[in-house]
């Protein structure tokens, strides 16, 4: 019964689950799955040049160097 109690009050106290019009369960997957594969274009190309991301000649494009 405390389980149950914990877990009721952690994933939504307010109870405004319901009155979302978007699954939020799905969403923070979706951009948890979306900030993998970004930080897995970051670290193949220091892979790949064993050179950090930010001393990359196109690095300055996106860093404002």
């Amino acid at each position: 019964m405390a389980r149950l109690l914990f877990r009721s009050l952690v994933d939504d106290p307010l109870g405004l689950a319901d009155k979302l019009p978007i699954d939020v369960a799905t969403a923070e997957l979706n951009n948890g799955r979306l900030a993998m594969l970004a930080i897995t274009g970051f670290a193949v190309p220091e892979f790949l040049w064993h050179t950090p991301i930010v001393s990359l000649p196109i690095s300055g494009f996106f860093f404002g160097r």
